[in-house]
């Protein structure tokens, strides 16, 4: 990873899900940042330590990942899929958000992620956003948005809350 990317992690259950756990060798100056529905909240590692090394991510969670470096660094989680039934909340607002399932495909025909007239998703590729609308029926402007395994993104829902459920089986 270089610069700032969006992340979903992890799409594993690892024993340890908190921050010094699943990152405990990063660069000092990286920092991991959250939304919280109304601003982000940084989470910076130091040089021997992260500022809240605690903090827990878990599958559906999307984050920021800052590497000060220039040199890319290769992060390795350990874990166990999700499988089962599982459901990741939809508020209303702005939220962070990534599947639980490891695929990568159309946000709702191929993914599920439930979505109603005048809702958006938002990709942050490159340093910058794109933006997705969705039309009347299961129209999308400019098209539907793909979205890659461990890729997180921000999700506009209107005034009522959603659930994103999925049933997923690693044997299917």
């Amino acid at each position: 990873m270089t610069g700032v990317q969006t992340c979903a992690l992890p799409i594993l259950n690892a024993a340890d899900n908190s921050v010094a756990a699943l990152f405990p060798s990063v660069p000092a100056g990286s920092a991991i940042y959250t939304f919280n529905g109304t601003s982000f909240v940084a989470n910076n590692r130091g040089f021997s330590a992260w500022s809240n090394p605690t903090q827990t991510l878990v599958p559906g969670q999307a984050f920021f990942f800052k590497n000060p470096s220039a040199t890319a660094i290769t992060n390795t989680f350990v874990g166990e899929v999700p499988q089962g039934t599982l459901t990741t909340p939809l508020s209303a607002g702005f939220q962070l958000v990534a599947s639980q399932v490891p695929q990568s495909g159309l946000v709702t025909t191929d993914l599920g992620m439930p979505a109603s007239t005048g809702e958006a998703v938002y990709r942050f590729v490159n340093g910058a956003y794109q933006s997705f609308n969705r039309g009347f029926g299961t129209s999308w402007s400019p098209s539907e948005p793909t979205v890659q395994v461990g890729e997180g993104f921000f999700v506009k829902k209107n005034a009522s809350p959603a659930a994103w459920v999925r049933t997923f089986s690693v044997n299917n």
